[in-house]
């Protein structure tokens, strides 16, 4: 009978022990494997090449503002000096230093330590490192593709802002008395 539970208790043991590293495979990634896999992801490049993005459409949308307008020398180094610092806020937030903690961070919380383990194993791969390389230029194209898309529907959306602006101006105006209420 001592033996049994002996061979019971084996297994037992045996079974939490493949259970534990089960677990443990699944549980919150180390911090060293995340910035492992944000390396070989290219995280930072696809981080700078956002930032060069969002700062091109900022310059871009800023000088939009002023085009057609007829600004005195003054006026045209106020604008470009709204551009630089505009850039400059945008730059201080999309930079890698300041964004890698809360990426790392997000990615601890979002996958498990085999996930991690696979995902480094598919960019180190050829088809990984394909991607990596490729993505930049695939987020490019994607970009330029909905800001032509976004071009298409701000007529209608500037419609939709003066339509609104009307209705509002004539919601906020008093009813004259005995008149019924719009």
């Amino acid at each position: 009978m001592s033996r049994s539970v002996l061979a019971l208790a084996s297994l037992l043991l045996c079974a939490l022990g493949s259970h534990a590293a089960t677990t443990a495979a699944d549980a919150t990634p180390n911090a060293a494997s995340v910035q492992e896999l944000l390396a070989v992801s290219g995280m930072h490049a696809i981080v700078d090449n956002m930032a060069t993005q969002y700062r091109a459409a900022i310059k871009k949308s800023m000088q939009k503002s002023y085009e057609g307008k007829n600004l005195n020398e003054d006026q045209q180094k106020i604008e470009s000096d709204a551009e630089d610092k505009a850039v400059d806020i945008l730059t201080r937030l999309l930079n890698w230093d300041t964004l890698s903690p809360a990426v790392g961070e997000i990615y601890s919380s979002t996958y498990t330590q085999t996930e991690i383990d696979g995902l480094i194993k598919f960019y180190n791969s050829p088809s990984g490192k394909a991607l990596t390389a490729k993505q930049p230029v695939a987020m490019q194209k994607t970009m330029a593709q909905m800001q032509l898309k976004v071009s298409e529907i701000m007529p209608e959306l500037k419609q939709l802002a003066m339509d609104t602006a009307q209705q509002l101006r004539a919601a906020s105006t008093p009813a004259t008395p005995g008149a019924p209420a719009p």
